[in-house]
């Protein structure tokens, strides 16, 4: 990613429901925010918005990391056919 000329990152994703893991959730997202800044990187989140409008949102991304669930694989697949390209992907 440092090779690329990505000046920012947005964090996509959603806790819907608080559980005992919520507040590791929120951690480890501060966590890889705090990684992203430390590098340089304007970092933004989008997290609990409407799942559909991420949907869009991550599928029109000109550079995109995909966790491994389905979802993702989902946005994974367009964003290569869109020409746009995955630096990221959990198989």
């Amino acid at each position: 990613i440092t090779k690329m000329p990505i000046k920012s990152v947005i964090l996509i994703g959603g806790i819907h429901t608080e559980l005992r893991s919520t507040r590791k959730t929120k951690k480890y997202i501060e966590e890889v925010e705090n990684i992203f800044k430390e590098k340089g990187y304007t970092t933004f989140k989008r997290i609990n918005e409407d799942a559909d409008a991420d949907f869009v949102y991550m599928c029109s991304a000109k550079y995109f990391s995909a966790s491994g669930g389905g979802f993702s694989k989902l946005i994974h697949d367009i964003v290569l056919k869109k020409g746009n390209e995955i630096i990221w992907y959990l198989d």
